[in-house]
């Protein structure tokens, strides 16, 4: 197996910083103000015979709504496309008297007032390149303890787009998580982005640096840990929360993809995840903490017996299934001390599952169907 790295262009770095530059004088005068959280940005090949090089790109952002006020949050983001153009995306989600035509939509959170904001826009490519797509936005929200004066530091995103007919077509990741975490202090918590690849590449994850400015934010450290903060194929561990704070780390996915027993790098991008971490509660944190999920049996020939263990009595659950590529094959809604077997349609192969309830990822774990499948 041979494997390839495709590194990209650094073409409009430079400009790219000098516009951020000017971009940040101008809305640092305006009513305007946003408390960024989190956030991604993914594209999607949409080409046709006449537009061979059309995508769509889309970024989220997720940002912190105070009750009561108003012009918080953006009805336009600018997205800079890296071959030198850029357009201006609209919010594409719930309509609002601040923003008549497109508004972000409140999604709840740990305190109940973060805002989802969708933004759209489509693009003509030239042709053939590495394209890095970006955007940015004056300031984050304040008060993050592994940024040092994170409202005066501004929010940006990227993505790279490598377009190459040796590669074929390609659309980025999609992120079905909701970045927006209520971590527990001492309480060992999880996170995994459960991407899907709709192109089924290989997909590689790994912590990266916050951009800000053009570049990396400066000062910037991983969430402070009693143990260890890891990732693994997909899967934060934080072990365990040391402080009570809001934190923010990023995870980056690059897209391998295999021609002829040979490993491309043909796409990156980022997602900013936000984790607020609150006091221990008591008993509420010791289910959350020892709730689990038993498989039998485990290897299996595709009839499979699920338990939730050790759960609040009552307690919704949903389990997730991924495959091996991290594309999510089923979910299983579930309640706690009840089994539920499983006439899987599954294939053969190794697959990963994740427990959560309304808020918290809470365990996860592997398991094998074997070469007979129930159906």
């Amino acid at each position: 197996m041979q494997i390839v790295l495709v590194y990209p262009s650094n073409k409009n770095k430079m400009t790219k910083r000098f516009i951020y530059s000017l971009l940040f004088i101008f809305l640092a005068n305006t009513s305007l103000a946003t408390h960024n959280m989190a956030g991604d940005i993914t594209y999607k090949y949409i080409g046709t015979l006449t537009n061979p090089y059309r995508y769509q790109i889309t970024v989220k952002t997720y940002t912190k709504w105070i009750i009561g006020s108003s012009n918080t949050d953006r009805c336009t983001i600018v997205v800079y496309f890296g071959d030198g153009d850029s357009a201006t995306a609209p919010r594409v989600n719930g309509p609002s008297f601040d923003c008549p035509t497109a508004d972000g939509v409140v999604i709840g959170g740990c305190s109940g007032n973060v805002k989802k904001n969708i933004y759209e826009t489509i693009h003509d490519y030239p042709g053939n390149g590495l394209y890095t797509i970006s955007m940015e936005d004056p300031n984050r929200s304040a008060g993050i303890c592994n940024i040092p004066s994170s409202e005066n530091t501004s929010f940006s995103l990227e993505a790279e787009l490598t377009i190459n007919p040796f590669f074929g077509n390609n659309s980025g990741p999609v992120f079905n998580q909701v970045p927006i975490l209520c971590d527990t202090i001492g309480i060992i918590g999880y996170y995994n982005p459960l991407a899907v690849d709709s192109d089924g590449d290989s997909l590689f994850y790994e912590f990266i640096t916050p951009l800000a400015n053009g570049g990396f934010v400066s000062s910037y450290t991983l969430p402070y840990a009693n143990n260890t903060f890891t990732i693994d194929t997909g899967t934060v561990t934080w072990n365990t929360p040391a402080a009570i704070c809001q934190y923010i780390f990023d995870i980056r996915i690059t897209e391998w993809r295999n021609i002829a027993g040979t490993y491309y790098s043909i796409g990156k991008t980022i997602q900013e995840v936000s984790s607020i971490v609150t006091p221990y509660l008591g008993v509420l944190d010791i289910y959350s903490q020892n709730t689990s999920v038993t498989i039998f049996p485990n290897p299996s020939n595709g009839l499979i017996n699920l338990t939730i263990e050790n759960g609040l009595t009552n307690q919704q659950y949903q389990i997730t299934i991924c495959n091996s590529i991290g594309q999510i094959v089923k979910t299983i809604d579930i309640t706690t001390n009840s089994s539920l077997i499983v006439e899987s349609e599954l294939a053969p192969g190794i697959y990963f599952y994740s427990l959560s309830n309304k808020y918290l990822l809470l365990n996860k774990g592997k398991f094998v169907i074997l070469n007979a499948s129930v159906k």
